[in-house]
């Protein structure tokens, strides 16, 4: 039994990959064979990884904690000195 279904999702993003070819040739294999388009296998996959791995998900947690314990000082300023706040990351198409 296939481990990636055929979904529907909500909003999304456009990112441009390559892949190795070996790679490629088998995740068109795997598609054909579970009925899938490679945008459900590649979305079902991260999702998939970033359900399992326990590393990132303390990474997550302890992110989060740092979040809300800076909303707590009202913008003050870090340990460091350095003015609080979060680094602003954006995405390219």
């Amino acid at each position: 039994m296939a481990l990636i279904k055929a979904k529907e999702s909500g909003k999304r993003v456009t990112k441009r990959m390559s892949l190795p070819e070996h790679l490629d040739a088998e995740l068109q294999d795997y598609c054909e064979w579970a009925g899938v388009t490679e945008k459900d296998f590649l979305e079902q996959a991260v999702a998939h990884v970033f359900s399992s791995d326990a590393d990132w998900k303390r990474h997550k947690k302890q992110a989060a904690k740092g979040k809300s314990a800076g909303k707590e000082s009202a913008g003050g300023q870090s340990d460091d000195g350095s003015q609080g706040g979060t680094l602003g990351l954006s995405k390219s198409a």
